[in-house]
């Protein structure tokens, strides 16, 4: 919706979306409200979506960092979308729960990462895997890129890219 509104500055799509982002943003709060009813501050879980199956990967709910960049991306698009539509409380709201969403998945990600040991960036706070290419929506289309951990970005992709058959063999040759 944001997006659309950033090319359109159509004000009569943003006046017919607002209600629904922010419907959508409360109900962000709901999911992070039921992980943090199971998990404490000092876990990698505190502060993220309730586990979902929304990522093709996942066949039993997961807290995946999937749906969190996604989310993260909901909260600052809120934002942006109550400054342009004049409605300053909103902004307010979407601006600080977006910092401390922001904040909550940086810190479950750089624990994930360390808990691991591995060095790389992981796809969920609870599987200990590393999918780059799930990873990558933090750079586009989610724009959030600022909550991975910078010295685990070049070995997380540095893998990725030794996965990668394109002549029948590993890596490229």
């Amino acid at each position: 919706a944001a997006n659309v509104y950033r090319i359109s500055r159509d004000r009569e799509f943003l006046k017919t979306i607002f209600d629904p982002v922010v419907r959508t943003t409360n109900f962000i709060e709901e999911l992070c409200a039921r992980t943090n009813a199971l998990h404490g501050p000092d876990t990698s879980f505190y502060g993220l979506l309730a586990p979902s199956i929304s990522h093709e990967g996942y066949s039993k709910p997961t807290y995946s960092y999937w749906d969190d960049f996604f989310a993260l991306s909901a909260w600052r698009n809120c934002e942006y979308l109550a400054l342009e539509i004049g409605n300053r409380d909103v902004a307010a709201h979407a601006k600080l729960r977006g910092r401390e969403f922001a904040k909550n998945l940086a810190r479950s990600i750089r624990m994930t990462t360390e808990s691991l040991g591995t060095g790389l960036i992981p796809g969920s706070a609870d599987r200990g895997d590393v999918d780059p290419i799930s990873t990558s929506i933090a750079f586009e289309p989610c724009r959030v890129v600022d909550v991975l951990p910078v010295e685990f970005i070049r070995a997380t992709y540095d893998v990725a890219v030794g996965q990668i058959d394109l002549f029948g063999k590993p890596g490229f040759d």
